[in-house]
C-alpha cells in the first residue's frame, strides 16, 4: 500500500515483505494451511504491486521472486515443523492428563473399595503404613444379630430369591449401623456382626449399639419370608475390651477378638426370637437410660452362669 501511494524505491519493501512472510509461518502462529493461504495471497498482491511499479520487467521480477520464494519455502518448512511439534506436545499433554485422570479414578475406586472393607481410620493407616495393624480397645460394645429359622427357610426357597431376601434384610441393618455410627464387621451366613466404640473409640458405645439393636428389630418387624412366616431376629450384645486388627494379604478383613466377642455371640445364640439379650456389663452402662427385663441366669460355655437382661426399649 505504501509503494502504491508513494515514490519510495521498490527495493525498500523487499526486506519487509520477506519478514512478514516469515512471521506469517512462525510468530503469528496460524494453522499451517491458513498460513499457506495467507502467504500465497501476500505474494500475489505483492507481485501485483511490483508489476504496477516496474511493469513486466522479467529480469527484475525473476530476481525478486527468487528471494521471495526461497523465504516462502524456508518459512513454510519451519511453520510445518513447528505445528508438528506443537501438535505432538499437545497430544502428549492430553495423554498425560488422561493418564492422571485414570490414575485418580482408579485411586478413588480403590479408596471406595477399601472403605467398604475397612473402617476409615484403619484404611488411612493401611494406605500410609502397609503392614500389621492391630489395636486394643478397653471398652466397646459388640452386637450379633441372627435370623431365626433361616436354615429351614433356605431349604424351601429358590437360591436367587433367598439371596434377594437376605440382601434386603442386611441392607436395612447396614442403614441402621451407618445412622448410629457403628462399624459393620462382617456377615457370617445369616448372622450380622457390628461394633460400637472401636474404631473410632467413643464413650457412648453401649447407648449407640442399644439404639441400633432396637432399630434393627423395627426394620424387620413387617418383613416376611416367601412362605408368609414373619422375619424374626435374635440379638446378643456384650460390652468390654477387644483386640481389633486387619488380617490377610489378598482378601484381607477387619476383625475383632476377645472374650467380649465370644460372650456377645453366646448372648445371641442363647437368646430368644424377637428379643435382645445383653450382658451385665452392658446393662450397667445402660440401666438409667433404657428399660430392661431381668436378670435371668444363663449358663455360658467357658464362663459358667451369668446374669443377663433383655433390652426392652428406651427409658
Amino acid at each position: 500500500a505504501v509503494l502504491v501511494v508513494t515514490d519510495l524505491p521498490t527495493d525498500w519493501a523487499h526486506s519487509a515483505n520477506m519478514l512478514v512472510i516469515g512471521f506469517n509461518f512462525t510468530f503469528i502462529a496460524l494453522r499451517f494451511r491458513n498460513a499457506m493461504l495467507n502467504g500465497f495471497l501476500q505474494l500475489v498482491m505483492y507481485e501485483a504491486v511490483l508489476v504496477h511499479r516496474v511493469g513486466w520487467d522479467w529480469l527484475y521480477l525473476t530476481y525478486s521472486n527468487t528471494f521471495f520464494l526461497s523465504v516462502f519455502f524456508v518459512s513454510a518448512t519451519a511453520g510445518y515443523m513447528l505445528e508438528r511439534i506443537h501438535r505432538r506436545i499437545f497430544l502428549q499433554a492430553r495423554k498425560l492428563d488422561e493418564q492422571r485422570a485414570l490414575a485418580e479414578l482408579n485411586r478413588t475406586r480403590s479408596d471406595s473399595l477399601l472403605l467398604n472393607i475397612l473402617p476409615a481410620a484403619v484404611a488411612d493407616r493401611l494406605r500410609e503404613h502397609p503392614g500389621i495393624i492391630a489395636d486394643r480397645f478397653g471398652s466397646v460394645s459388640v452386637l450379633f444379630a441372627d435370623l431365626v429359622n433361616f436354615t429351614g427357610q433356605s431349604a424351601t426357597i429358590e437360591p436367587e430369591e433367598l439371596v434377594r431376601h437376605l440382601d434386603r434384610i442386611f441392607s436395612r441393618f447396614d442403614a441402621v449401623v451407618d445412622e448410629h455410627g457403628l462399624e459393620k464387621i462382617k456377615t457370617i451366613g445369616d448372622a450380622y456382626m457390628a461394633v460400637a466404640g472401636g474404631p473410632p473409640a467413643r464413650a457412648d458405645h453401649a447407648g449407640a449399639i442399644a439404639r441400633s439393636a432396637l432399630d434393627m428389630q423395627a426394620a424387620v418387624g413387617k418383613l416376611t419370608w416367601p412362605s408368609g412366616e414373619p422375619v424374626r431376629i435374635r440379638i446378643g450384645i456384650a460390652s468390654g475390651p477387644v483386640v481389633a486388627g486387619v488380617i490377610g494379604t489378598k482378601k484381607f478383613a477387619f476383625d475383632l477378638w476377645g472374650d467380649t466377642v465370644n460372650t456377645a455371640s453366646r448372648m445371641e445364640s442363647n437368646g430368644e426370637p424377637g428379643r435382645i439379650r445383653v450382658t451385665e456389663q452392658t446393662f450397667e452402662l445402660l440401666r438409667h437410660r433404657f428399660r430392661f427385663e431381668g436378670p435371668t441366669e444363663l449358663e455360658v460355655k467357658g464362663k459358667g452362669r451369668l446374669n443377663t437382661w433383655f433390652l426392652l426399649g428406651g427409658a
